[in-house]
């Protein structure tokens, strides 16, 4: 899909410049669609990165900005100057050329000095200094702070993030998790439904979970997503027909990358998978099999006549931004460093805990469940292979909408208290975060009690091989067991090293400045790196080590 559509849209010039197509018969794609066109490649660079999306990306933008200027305050549309600074600065994050990245944020900085009102609590204007305030402007703008502040640490940007998605939330955002489309001057809302509108937000929310870790955000994001999916969509899950040749052909594109990307990075493909792969397997089933070309329509076969270039990038994103296989679906593991499965129908009850079936999406033949809750156990035995120190997670779904608190013991032992909050719905199964417990070597027993008359359904828990030791003379960075501290990549005098920042028990990278890889040095040369790493639910997926 990705090639059928360079070939078709992608127009190389002179001087390494390039633009996407308006039509397969020509012309050029205007702003705010050829941005999306753009971040089209940067999708695809994000699934599997190479030298050749990196070179496309940089021609386009070079394109770009010979053909509309570096600064973008000449567009009325602050919109279109959003989409723009979103996929500049992905391409910065690409290829580390700090040009990219200092046109979005220059930008960036345009349209909020122009745009942000004081009336009606605030929000960007849609076009230039007044009239309405649009889902479309201020949750990619959100998006674009959030990026801005990951990049460069200035908290500014973080503020003018939650300030967006704040305003939207009391605006813009219904109970229900829809998103209404604009506000006028006047204060008359306009409710229709658009999936780009929902995409962004989600996509803003999901940033923000995992910048600040506030969970409010995430059920926001949440919340909008199952929306797109239960409100939006026909019986069989399908995106809504936005049209084709318009602005709204690209709508489907922008909503399934930005929902797509929090359920990646908050470890939901249990959830919204099968969803998003059938919209993704029916684009492409529903292709123009001459040229491979898909139109933004997934509920009709793709026309045989003339077709726009903006009306057929989101297939192609659809199939960038959706795994072809589950990611979630880990049981084919194996091997000494695989992670041990342990069933919750196969475990010790006591008490009224019965093995139920009743709530679909549980693996295995059944799910753990409380009856009374207070005084009921389930026990798991487990077998570690030395002692030490090992990570464990459980897979549970909880339907109410607070916290159900459960004490773990191991061996006996109170450990802590686990709060096991709301998924949502009983049939949402998410996986608690990480816990670090001390085993013995051999047979161990894990066991959950509720603290009170609720509980959540437990599926089943993951227990992971304990750490390996370093070989003699490496430098430990991080070992699991610190809560907090910063330390730097053992270096040589050639370049900068990264820092790693570790905060509640947990590792993030910052990189050499003006590269967005991890190395010793400015440039590639043979190290060794030892990581093991756990991906808790909730928190951060979709790692990638090259």
């Amino acid at each position: 899909a990705y090639d059928a559509y360079n070939t078709a849209f992608y127009q190389a010039q002179t001087n390494g410049r390039a633009y996407y197509k308006e039509t397969t018969d020509g012309g050029r794609a205007w702003f705010w669609g050829q941005a999306n066109m753009m971040e089209m490649v940067a999708d695809a660079y994000d699934r599997a990165p190479n030298q050749e999306k990196r070179d496309r990306l940089a021609a386009l933008c070079k394109g770009f900005t010979d053909y509309h200027g570096t600064n973008w305050s000449w567009n009325e549309y602050n919109d279109d100057i959003m989409w723009a600074c979103i996929v500049f600065t992905k391409t910065y994050l690409a290829t580390g050329d700090t040009q990219y990245l200092n046109r979005a944020t220059a930008n960036f900085d345009v349209v909020w000095n122009r745009a942000w009102a004081t009336s009606l609590g605030g929000g960007l204007y849609w076009k230039g200094t007044s009239g309405s305030r649009n889902a479309c402007v201020n949750s990619p703008g959100a998006i674009v702070a959030t990026m801005l502040y990951d990049i460069t640490g200035n908290t500014a940007y973080l503020d003018k993030a939650k300030s967006l998605v704040a305003w939207m939330n009391v605006t813009l955002v219904r109970t229900d998790g829809g998103i209404d489309d604009n506000i006028s001057s006047t204060g008359t809302i306009t409710n229709w439904r658009f999936t780009y509108n929902q995409g962004t937000y989600v996509g803003a929310c999901s940033a923000l979970y995992r910048i600040t870790g506030e969970l409010p955000y995430l059920e926001s994001a949440i919340r909008s997503a199952r929306y797109t999916r239960d409100s939006m969509c026909n019986a069989a899950g399908i995106f809504p027909n936005h049209g084709t040749s318009g602005d709204g052909g690209g709508f489907n594109g922008i909503g399934i990358r930005w929902i797509a990307r929090m359920v990646r990075d908050q470890g939901l493909w249990d959830e919204f998978y099968p969803w998003l792969k059938a919209n993704a397997d029916t684009a492409w089933n529903f292709r123009r099999v001459a040229d491979n070309l898909s139109w933004a329509n997934w509920r009709a076969v793709t026309s045989a006549d003339l077709l726009y270039g903006f009306g057929c990038y989101s297939s192609v994103t659809a199939l960038q931004v959706v795994p072809s296989s589950d990611p979630s679906d880990i049981t084919g593991l194996a091997g000494p460093s695989a992670t041990s499965i342990y069933q919750a129908e196969n475990v010790s009850l006591h008490g009224g805990v019965v093995v139920a079936t009743a709530v679909s999406g549980f693996r295995g033949t059944g799910y753990a469940d409380y009856i009374n809750s207070l005084g009921e156990t389930i026990t798991f035995t487990v077998t570690a292979e030395k002692a030490g120190q090992h990570w464990l997670s459980f897979r549970y779904g909880n339907g109410g909408t607070a916290n159900r608190p459960v004490k773990l013991r191991v061996n006996g032992v109170i450990n802590q208290d686990l709060p096991f909050a709301s998924t949502g719905a009983w049939t949402s199964w998410w996986y608690s975060p990480g816990v670090l417990v001390t085993l013995n070597a051999g047979s161990n027993t894990i066991s959950l009690t509720p603290n009170q008359n609720s509980a959540p359904n437990v599926d089943l828990l993951y227990l992971n091989a304990s750490p390996a030791s370093p070989p003699p003379g490496a430098t430990v960075l991080f070992d699991g067991t610190a809560s907090s501290l910063t330390t730097n990549w053992k270096r040589d005098e050639n370049g900068a090293a990264p820092s790693w920042r570790v905060s509640a028990g947990s590792m993030s990278v910052v990189p050499t400045p003006g590269r967005n890889d991890i190395s010793t040095v400015n440039g590639y040369r043979d190290y060794k790196l030892h990581l093991e790493w756990l991906a808790p639910g909730g928190g951060l997926a979709g790692e990638a080590f090259k």
